[in-house]
C-alpha cells in the first residue's frame, strides 16, 4: 500500500540489521540492487560491513517504494558533486527526497517531500576522543561547553552536537566541504534547541527546523530540515524489516528548534 507524504511531514524508518540473520529474508535483498551496488558490497572486507551495506540497500529501496510505483529493484540514483545521492530525475512521480545514516545496531532512511533534508544517527556506546574531536573541529562555544562537562554527560552532549552538525552538512547536501566551525548549537530552556552561524558563512538559523529523538537506550538522532519561510515538520517514525514487517512508533523529539 502506498504511504502519502504532506509537504510538511518526514518518515524515518529504521533498521536493526543485527537482528536480520534468516538467510530465506536475506537472499532476498540481493536482486535488489543494481550491478555497482553488488559489487561495493563484495567489497567489504569485514562479513558485518557487507551485512550491513546490503540491509541499507533494501532499507533504501523498499522504503522508497512505499511512496511510488517503482519496484525496489528499479530504483536508479544520481550523485551530486559531494556525493549525496538522489533519485534520478525520469523516474520522479512526486519530488521525493531520501537521507540515510547508519551507524553500530542502527539504519535510518529519511524520506519527505521538495525540501533539502539530512539525518544522522550515533552508538552513544562507541568510543570517541571528544575534547580532541571537539577542539579540532567544534565551533569555539561548543568546545567550551564540552570543557566543562565530564564523564557520560560530555560524551551525550557530544553527541548531540555531532549528530546535529552532521545532519546539517548532510541536508546541504556537502558533507565534511563545510566546515564544523562555522556554525554552533546551543541550548535553552532545557529541550530548546538554536543554531548559530558565522557571520559571513552565508545562511540564517530562520530556515532551518531541527529534531533529536532517542530511537533506543543507546542511539541518538538528529534530523534538519531547511525550507521557505521557516519549516514546520512533523515526524513519523518506523521500525522495520525491510520486505517482511512494519510498525510505527509514537517517538517524540527529545530536543528540537521553535518555529
Amino acid at each position: 500500500m502506498t504511504l502519502a507524504l504532506a509537504p510538511n511531514e518526514a518518515h524515518i524508518w529504521l533498521v536493526n540489521p543485527q537482528t536480520i540473520t534468516d538467510d530465506n529474508i536475506l537472499q532476498g535483498y540481493f536482486p535488489l540492487m543494481n550491478e555497482a551496488e553488488s559489487a561495493q558490497q563484495q567489497r567489504f572486507l569485514r562479513p558485518i560491513d557487507r551485512h550491513r551495506y546490503l540491509v541499507t540497500r533494501a532499507l533504501a529501496r523498499t522504503s522508497l517504494s512505499r511512496y511510488m510505483s517503482q519496484p525496489p529493484a528499479s530504483w536508479k540514483f544520481t550523485f551530486n558533486k559531494w556525493g549525496r545521492p538522489e533519485i534520478d530525475p525520469s523516474q520522479l512521480e512526486i519530488p521525493l527526497r531520501f537521507n540515510i545514516s547508519h551507524t553500530n545496531e542502527l539504519i535510518a532512511i529519511l524520506v519527505n517531500l521538495r525540501d533539502d533534508a539530512g539525518v544522522d544517527v550515533e552508538d552513544l556506546s562507541r568510543r570517541v576522543g571528544v575534547m580532541t574531536i571537539a577542539d579540532f573541529s567544534f565551533a569555539p562555544g561548543e568546545s567550551k561547553d564540552l570543557q566543562s562537562l565530564e564523564g557520560d554527560t560530555q560524551k551525550q552532549r557530544f553527541f548531540l552536537y555531532w549528530t546535529l552538525k552532521e545532519a546539517y552538512i548532510k541536508a546541504r547536501g556537502m558533507g565534511l566541504a563545510i566546515p564544523l566551525s562555522q556554525f554552533s548549537f546551543h541550548r535553552s530552556h532545557g529541550d530548546t534547541l538554536y543554531i548559530d552561524f558565522d557571520e559571513d558563512f552565508g545562511d540564517q538559523a530562520t530556515r532551518w527546523q531541527f529534531q533529536c529523538f532517542a530511537p533506543t537506550d543507546k542511539h541518538w538522532m538528529s534530523v534538519a530540515f531547511q525550507g521557505e519561510p521557516t519549516p514546520d515538520y512533523k515526524v513519523r517514525v518506523f521500525w522495520t524489516v525491510p520486505m517482511q514487517s512494519e510498525e510505527e512508533v509514537d517517538l517524540t523529539p527529545a530536543m528540537q528548534t521553535k518555529t
